[in-house]
């Protein structure tokens, strides 16, 4: 997240990547969709909004299916967020 935060987009893709990784060989979906979230907000922060939704939408599928409800509801702002963003909302 320090990458991020210092918008460091590059750097912090690949860390997101990497944790995705790390997170599909260990089976572990809640971990999963947290770092699918985090790339899709790499994606808004460089306003690349079809990437970003694309992440947001998987993310909200994982953690619809496993019944966090809320992460549901911080991706369901998210998404909301960018829909603002691209004036569809």
């Amino acid at each position: 997240d320090i990458y991020f935060q210092q918008n460091q987009h590059s750097q912090a893709l690949a860390y997101y990547e990497q944790s995705l990784a790390i997170r599909q060989k260990l089976r572990d979906e809640a971990g999963i969709a947290v770092s699918i979230k985090n790339i899709g907000l790499v994606y808004y922060d460089q306003n690349d909004y079809a990437l970003a939704l694309l992440n947001f939408f998987k993310s909200l599928e994982i953690d619809n299916r496993l019944g966090n409800n809320a992460n549901v509801a911080t991706t369901y702002n998210n998404i909301a967020n960018t829909y603002i963003k691209t004036e569809r909302l």
